[in-house]
C-alpha cells in the first residue's frame, strides 16, 4: 500500500479499520498489517480514504484511513463456497454464511483455509481464519453486536538474499530459514442508541491479541563475537580495525512476539438546524502492549578451528562471502599461541623423531630471515629517527630488526606503540609467509617420500608426534592451524545472546467536530482533536559464552587445556571489564583469579558460563498533542462540487519507535538503546474537485501539500531476519510532500475502466543531522560511562558492608566525578595520577584509616579505590574516542538538505479493464506502476547507505464465467508479463517478488 507517499511507511502513517475498529499493528520494526486475518469472502467492501483524518481517527492516520467493512451488517440470509488452486501447490477454500432469525436476530460467520509452498524454495505455509458475529436489535432506537475473530499460520520462510545470488536465481533461499507460527484472536462489543431522530450514540470495546512464535536456523558466513575492545590498541593508529568473528557456526533463534490490544470508543453524533448541521464529539481509550523474548544460540564450536580475526577498514559493515572470497586476507585464523614464539623459539615447535622432544633448532636460514624482516622494520620507521634506521640498514642482512629495537630501546623510544606494530605484524604478515621462504631444506625430515617434521600431540597418551608435511604452497599459516587443531582442548564452547522487551503505550482522545450548510451549496466544517499519551517499557540484552568439555573426558585431566580460551573470553568481556578493579597494573592478578575460578567450575561440572555483556534501556515518557482540521466544500451542482481543507495532524511514535537496535562498535554486539524521537507534527493543505461528466463517468483530481516536521523515518537492514535484523530510528527536522491524484472511472453497458494517477515530490527541506548526531554521541558515551560508575559502585558497596562509614566514602567517590580539575584534565594522564593520590589521601583515606578492619585490607581499599579512579579516567577518555570516530559523519552519506524522502516513491498510477464478453463471461486487467525511491540503512554509527530501488509494473489478468446465477469459475495470471521486482531491497540484499502465477478455482452462492 502507498496513501500519499506513505510508502513503507505505512504502518504508522496509514490507519486500517475492520468495521471501525483499529487492527494496525504497533510493532513497525517487525510488524504487519494483518490483512490476511481477515476471511476474504466475509469483506464487503473497503472505503480508502486518502489524506489526513486527525479529528476523527487521531494519530498515525496521517496519510489516510482504510476501513474494512465486513457483511456483518447485511440482516438477510446470504451464503458462499469459494475454492481456489494456485501455483506453488497452493489451495483456499472459505465459506461464507449469514443467517436471519426474524427483524431481531442475525449472526454471520466466515471460515478460510489455505494451504501451500511459496515463490522461494523453502517457502510454504497454512493457516486458518473465522470470523463470527451476533447482532441483537432489540428495537429501533437499541441495537447491540459481539464479533469475534480467530487466526492461525504456520508459515516457513527464508530471509533475503544476497544481490548477486539474486540475479542467478530469484527463487533461491537465503541462508536463514525461519518457522513462524501466529496466532491472533480478537472480540468486539457494539451498542448503538438512538435516544431521537437526530441524536445517535455509538460505544464499542474491542480487545485483542497476536503471538508470534519464530525459530530460526541461519547459517552466517560470520557472526560477530563480544570483544569490548580485543586488538583496538593494536590497530588504534591504523585505518582498519580488526574484530573477533565466528567463521562458519549456525545458529538458532527461538523468541516470541506477543502484542495486546485494548481499544475503547464513546460517540456522539448530534443533528441540528433541520439537518443543515452535524456535531460530533467522542472519546477514545488505546491501550498497547508488546512483549518480544528471544534467545539466540550458535551450535557448539572450537575456537581452533571457528574463530577468526576480521581485517577491516573501520569504517566497514558490509561483507559477504563473496567479498571474503575475492579478498581472502581480510579473514585470518585466530591464534591462542603466540605466532612469534614458532618464529623466535621454533625448536619448541618442530621436531625431528616420531617420540620425543628433540626439536630442530638451526630449521631457519638467517639471511632469509633478515629479509623478511625488512618488511616489520619499513611499519617501524615512523617511530625512528633517520639516524636511527641509516644504522639499522648497514646491518639489516646481518643483524635483523632486533638491531633496530635495540636502537629503539638504547634511546629510550616508547616501546609499548613499537611492540604493538610488532605483535600485528606476527599476526598477519608473518603467518601468510611460505615456509620454504625460510627453512633450510636440509634440515627437514623426510616421511614416505615426503619432506617435513613432526609436531607434537599432546593428546597421545603415547606421547607420539604427528608428521607435518611442508611442500611449496604451505605456509605458516598452514601450520599454525594444523598445531593447533592437533592441541585443541577437548571442549565446546556455544554463544548465548537473549533479548527481552516490554513496552506500553496507552492514550486517550477527546475530539469535536461540526459540519454546517451555510447555505444550500457551501458547507463549512472543523474539527479539534486532544490527545494523551503514555509510554513505559524496557529492553534488555544479555550475551553468554558457555564453555563445555566434551562428553566422556576426565574433567579434572582435560580442564586447564581450555586455559587459552578462558583467557580469551575473560579478556573481551564486557561485564568483567567493569568488574575489574584496574584495567592496566592490576590486569594480571585479576585474570588470574578469574581463569583459576572458571577452571575450578569445569573441573567439578564439566562447563561454566562467563558473562561478556549486559545491557539494559528502559524509558519512561509522556505528552500531549493537539490536532485538527478546517475546510469547505462548494457544490457546483448534484453531481460536483470543489473542496479544500488544513488539517493540522501528528503522528506519535509507536512504543517498538522508542529503542533502537543496531550493531553496537564498542561492545560487538546487536544491541538496544533508546532512540529519543520525537512526535510528527504535519501541516496539511489539500484542494480538489470530485464530479460526474454523466452518469457513465466519474472523476476527481486533487492537489495536496504536507510539511512534516520531525518526520521519523526508519533505517532497515536484514529486514526479514529476526535474528540479524537492525533497525534506528530518526528525526529529519521538515519534509515536504507536494503532489496531485487524478481519478476516474467509466461505465458503460459491457465495459469498465479505472485510472488512477499521484505524483508526489518527496524532499527534505531541512535536517541538521550532524548536530543531532553528535547529541546521540555523547548520550550514548554518558550512558556507558554511568552504567560502569553503577557496577564500581555496587562492587565497593559491597566489599565494604562491614565498614559503618563506606556510604561515606562511596559518596566521596562520586564525588570526585564532578570536581571541575578532573572534568578539565581527564585527558593528561600523568597529571591525574597526581591529582588521585591527592583526592584519595585528603577524603577517603582518613575515613577507612577511622575504621576498625585489619589494616592490611584498609592500605588494600584504598589502593583499589586509586585503581577504579584512574581506571575511571582511562575508560572515559577511550570510550569518548571511540564513539567521537564511530559517530562521526565527515565521510560517510547522511540525510541532509535536498535529499528525496526515502521510501517515498514519487508515482504511483494504476488502470484497470474489464469486458463483459457474453451474459456469463468477462475478462479484464489491472495494470500497477510504482515509481522508483531510497531506501536506507545503517552504516557506521549514524551514517547510512543509500540504495535506489528500481520503479515497477505488474499487470494482473483475470476472468470469471457464471456457469448459472448461483455458480461461477474464476481464473487468474498474476504478474503476466513476469516482470523482476523486489518486495524489500538494500545495498546488498533483496527479497523477490513472486513471478507469473495462475489460480483457477469456483464460488457457489447459496
Amino acid at each position: 500500500m502507498a496513501l500519499r507517499g506513505s510508502g513503507e511507511k505505512t504502518v504508522m502513517r496509514v490507519k486500517v479499520l475492520l468495521d471501525g475498529t483499529s487492527i494496525s499493528t504497533i510493532d513497525d520494526s517487525m510488524g504487519i498489517i494483518p490483512f490476511g486475518a481477515v476471511p476474504v469472502n466475509s469483506v464487503e467492501k473497503i472505503e480508502i480514504i486518502p489524506g489526513g483524518g486527525i479529528t476523527l481517527y487521531g494519530s498515525g492516520s496521517s496519510s489516510g484511513v482504510i476501513n474494512i467493512v465486513t457483511k456483518s451488517d447485511k440482516a438477510k440470509d446470504y451464503g458462499s463456497v469459494n475454492v481456489t488452486g494456485s501455483s506453488f501447490d497452493t489451495y483456499n477454500i472459505n465459506f461464507n454464511k449469514g443467517i436471519s432469525f426474524g427483524e431481531h436476530f442475525f449472526t454471520n460467520f466466515a471460515i478460510e483455509g489455505q494451504q501451500g509452498k511459496g515463490y522461494r524454495d523453502q517457502d510454504k505455509n497454512k493457516k486458518v481464519n473465522a470470523l463470527a458475529g451476533f447482532e441483537v436489535k432489540f428495537n429501533d432506537r437499541n441495537k447491540m453486536r459481539i464479533s469475534g475473530m480467530k487466526y492461525k499460520e504456520d508459515a516457513d520462510t527464508t530471509n533475503e538474499i544476497n544481490i548477486y545470488d539474486l540475479k542467478k536465481n530469484r527463487r533461491r533461499a537465503g541462508d536463514t530459514l525461519s518457522n513462524v507460527r501466529s496466532d491472533r484472536d480478537s472480540l468486539s462489543l457494539d451498542y448503538y442508541y438512538k435516544p431521537k431522530e437526530n441524536i445517535e450514540i455509538s460505544t464499542s470495546f474491542n480487545k485483542s491479541k497476536f503471538t508470534r512464535k519464530i525459530g530460526q536456523d541461519s547459517h552466517p558466513v560470520f557472526t560477530f563475537l563480544p570483544s569490548i575492545d580485543f586488538f583496538d590498541d593494536a590497530f588504534s593508529n591504523t585505518k582498519e580495525r580488526i574484530d573477533l568473528v565466528l567463521v562458519n557456526v549456525p545458529r538458532s533463534l527461538e523468541g516470541k512476539f506477543e502484542e495486546k490490544i485494548e481499544n475503547a470508543r464513546v460517540k456522539t453524533d448530534y443533528g441540528y438546524h433541520k439537518g443543515k448541521g452535524r456535531f460530533t464529539f467522542g472519546f477514545d481509550y488505546l491501550n498497547h502492549r508488546l512483549k518480544r523474548e528471544s534467545t539466540s544460540i550458535t551450535a557448539p564450536y572450537n575456537e581452533y578451528a571457528n574463530v577468526g580475526l576480521l581485517i577491516h577498514k573501520k569504517n566497514e559493515r558490509m561483507f559477504s562471502e563473496e567479498r571474503i572470497r575475492e579478498n581472502p586476507d581480510m579473514l585470518i585464523n585466530y591464534s591462542t599461541m603466540q605466532s612469534d614464539s614458532i618464529y623466535s623459539a621454533p625448536e619448541g615447535h618442530y621436531f625431528k623423531n616420531p617420540f620425543g622432544r628433540e626439536g630442530i633448532e638451526d630449521i631457519y636460514i638467517d639471511n632469509h630471515k633478515f629479509k623478511l624482516e625488512k618488511k616489520l622494520a619499513k611499519l617501524l620507521y615512523p617511530y625512528a629517527t633517520s639516524e636511527m634506521i641509516e644504522k639499522y640498514e648497514k646491518v639489516a642482512d646481518t643483524q635483523g630488526v632486533s638491531a633496530l629495537v635495540m636502537e629503539f630501546l638504547s634511546q629510550g623510544v616508547d616501546i609499548m606503540p613499537i611492540m604493538t606494530e610488532i605483535n600485528r605484524w606476527y599476526q598477519t604478515t608473518f603467518r601468510k609467509e611460505k615456509m620454504t621462504s625460510l627453512i633450510n631444506p636440509n634440515t627437514l625430515v623426510e616421511k614416505d617420500g615426503k619432506k617435513g617434521f613432526y609436531v607434537k600431540d599432546i593428546s597421545s597418551d603415547k606421547a607420539e608426534n604427528v608428521f607435518f608435511e611442508v611442500n611449496e604452497n604451505t605456509t605458516f599459516e598452514d601450520f599454525i592451524r594444523f598445531e593447533e587443531t592437533l592441541n585443541s582442548p577437548k571442549s565446546k564452547t556455544t554463544s548465548f545472546v537473549s533479548s527481552q522487551v516490554d513496552t506500553k503505550k496507552k492514550s486517550n482522545s477527546f475530539y469535536l467536530h461540526n459540519s454546517y450548510d451555510i447555505t444550500d451549496k457551501f458547507e463549512l466544517s472543523a474539527g479539534l482533536r486532544y490527545e494523551e499519551t503514555k509510554y513505559k517499557g524496557n529492553r534488555k540484552t544479555r550475551t553468554h559464552q558457555m564453555i563445555s568439555l566434551d562428553p566422556g573426558t576426565d574433567w579434572k585431566k582435560e580442564a586447564y587445556s581450555t586455559i587459552d580460551v578462558l583467557d580469551m573470553y575473560t579478556q573481551t568481556s564486557d561485564i568483567l571489564y567493569t568488574e575489574r578493579q584496574n584495567r592496566t597494573e592490576d590486569q594480571l592478578g585479576f585474570m588470574i583469579l578469574e581463569k583459576l575460578r572458571r577452571l575450578e567450575e569445569l573441573k567439578e561440572t564439566g562447563k561454566t558460563i562467563i558473562p561478556m555483556a549486559n545491557l539494559l534501556t528502559a524509558y519512561h515518557r509522556k505528552e500531549k498533542n493537539i490536532g485538527g482540521d478546517i475546510g469547505f466544500t462548494y457544490r457546483l451542482n448534484d453531481t460536483n462540487k470543489i473542496y479544500a481543507k488544513y488539517e493540522r495532524a501528528f503522528n506519535t511514535p509507536l512504543p517498538t519507535q522508542m529503542t533502537n537496535k543496531t550493531f553496537d562498535p564498542i561492545h560487538k554486539v546487536r544491541v538496544y538503546w533508546e532512540s529519543n524521537i520525537q512526535t510528527e507534527k504535519m501541516n496539511n493543505f489539500e484542494i480538489g474537485f470530485r464530479g460526474m461528466l454523466d452518469q457513465n463517468i466519474t472523476f476527481s483530481a486533487a492537489a495536496f501539500l504536507s510539511d512534516t516536521y520531525d518526520e521519523i523515518v526508519s533505517v532497515v537492514k536484514d529486514g526479514n531476519s529476526h535474528d540479524r535484523r537492525e533497525w534506528r530510528f530518526v528525526n529529519i527536522d521538515k519534509t515536504r510532500r507536494m503532489g496531485i491524484e487524478l481519478q476516474s472511472e467509466q461505465s458503460f453497458e459491457r465495459l469498465r475502466l479505472k485510472e488512477s494517477i499521484t505524483y508526489i515530490h518527496p524532499k527534505i527541506l531541512s535536517n541538521d543531522f550532524k548536530e543531532e548526531v553528535r547529541k546521540i554521541a555523547k548520550e550514548q558515551t554518558e550512558q556507558l560511562i554511568h552504567s560502569r560508575r553503577n557496577s564500581i559502585e555496587r562492587y565497593f558497596r559491597e566489599s565494604m558492608r562491614d565498614i559503618p562509614d563506606r556510604e561515606k566514602i562511596l559518596r566521596e567517590m562520586n564525588h570526585f566525578y564532578q570536581e571541575e580539575y578532573y572534568k578539565k584534565n581527564i585527558g593528561n594522564k600523568d597529571a591525574m595520577k597526581d591529582y588521585i593520590d591527592k583526592y584519595v589521601k585528603e577524603k577517603i583515606d582518613s575515613i577507612l584509616d577511622a575504621s576498625s578492619i585489619e589494616n592490611s585490607r584498609k592500605e588494600k581499599l584504598k589502593d583499589g579505590i586509586r585503581n577504579n579512579l584512574e581506571n575511571d579516567r582511562n575508560y572515559v577518555e577511550n570510550i569518548r574516542k571511540q564513539y567521537d570516530y564511530e559517530y562521526s559523519l565527515e565521510n560517510g552519506e547522511f540525510l541532509k538538505e535536498g535529499d528525496t524522502i526515502p521510501l517515498a516513491p514519487k508515482i504511483k498510477a494504476t488502470f484497470g479493464a474489464d469486458y463483459q464478453f457474453t451474459d456469463k463471461l468477462k475478462l479484464g486487467m489491472n495494470f500497477n506502476y510504482i515509481g522508483s525511491y531510497t531506501t536506507v540503512e545503517p552504516a557506521r554509527g549514524y551514517e547510512i547507505i543509500k540504495t535506489k530501488v528500481p520503479s515497477h509494473l505488474v499487470s494482473d489478468f483475470y476472468g470469471t464465467y457464471d456457469w448459472t446465477e448461483d455458480f461461477s469459475i474464476k481464473f487468474g495470471i498474476n504478474n503476466v508479463f513476469n516482470h523482476e521486482y523486489n518486495l524489500r531491497q538494500d545495498s546488498t540484499t533483496a527479497t523477490p517478488a513472486p513471478g507469473r502465477t495462475y489460480s483457477a478455482g469456483f464460488s457457489y452462492r447459496f
